[in-house]
């Protein structure tokens, strides 16, 4: 998900400005940091900033999870929290993709 909201967020933003070079830093960059940039982007953006930290803490769990875990032999609680953060994920990037300075023309298309 964050691989591909995390490029889509700043190529909508950027409003069809981005040169050749710059494209290629953009996807040469990790997801989070497309996401990131993507971010820096959005205007009046002060309360979904704020949750960022949140986000990452997600993000970051899930990973850890995936790296070190086999998802089958995970406890129920730990189940049951993994889903809950995946929420939390999942909400933050529609939040960001949806925010008022994402163009209405691209939200539409977004969430389909």
């Amino acid at each position: 998900m964050l691989t591909v909201f995390g490029t889509v967020l700043p190529l909508i933003l950027d409003r069809g400005t981005m040169n050749s070079d710059e494209f290629v830093a953009l996807t040469g960059s990790s997801p989070l940091e497309r996401f990131a940039s993507g971010l820096d982007q959005l205007q009046n953006a002060s309360a979904l900033i704020e949750r960022f930290p949140e986000f990452l803490d997600c993000y970051e769990k899930f990973i850890s999870t995936k790296e070190n875990r086999n998802f089958e032999q995970l406890h129920e609680e730990e189940k049951a929290d993994l889903h809950s953060r995946s929420a939390v994920f999942a909400r933050f990037i529609f939040d960001a993709l949806t925010h008022a300075s994402v163009p209405d023309e691209f939200k539409r298309y977004l969430v389909i």
